[in-house]
């Protein structure tokens, strides 16, 4: 029996790799992730299931490069693609999250810039790839809370 990989088995491959490649320097962060995710995976494979438009690999490393957010170990903006106004990409990081205000990164300059670069090699794609997971991620996150609202008010 063959099993396809599944959303879940790429943000796990990619936050195990990561941990290695930082030598588990941020291992508490990295469960908090692995357990963090896990609900919001489930809500993009009840309402945004994988397609050819939303490979299981692209939705995987997504979640886990906006669990890096949350544990504040990456900025927001460092995972916006260029073609995405600041203003528009906090806005869409906060409606896909149903959040009211961004999570501070607690992490400074050079090693936030090394995190970045062993979240590429741990992923093997460029910075570009994964801010287009992330902007993925994130529509597809804002679109599963619209109608998951729109179905609880439309039930009597």
């Amino acid at each position: 029996q063959v099993s396809l990989p599944s959303m879940i088995s790429w943000m796990d491959m990619l936050r195990l790799r990561f941990n290695a490649m930082t030598m588990e320097h941020f291992a508490s962060s990295m469960d908090w992730i692995g357990a963090a995710v896990f609900p919001t995976a489930r809500l993009l494979v009840l309402w945004r299931p994988c397609s050819a438009d939303r490979a299981p690999r692209s939705l995987g490393f997504g979640l886990f490069c906006l669990g890096l957010v949350h544990a504040q170990l990456v900025p927001l903006q460092a995972l916006r693609p260029p073609h995405v106004y600041d203003d528009e990409w906090e806005e869409l990081f906060m409606q896909s999250h149903n959040l009211n205000s961004l999570p501070d990164c607690v992490t400074q300059g050079r090693v936030r810039n090394v995190i970045v670069d062993l979240l590429q090699a741990a992923a093997d794609c460029s910075l570009e790839e994964l801010q287009c997971m992330c902007e993925l991620t994130m529509g597809c996150l804002r679109g599963c809370h619209a109608e998951a609202g729109l179905a609880a008010g439309s039930t009597a």
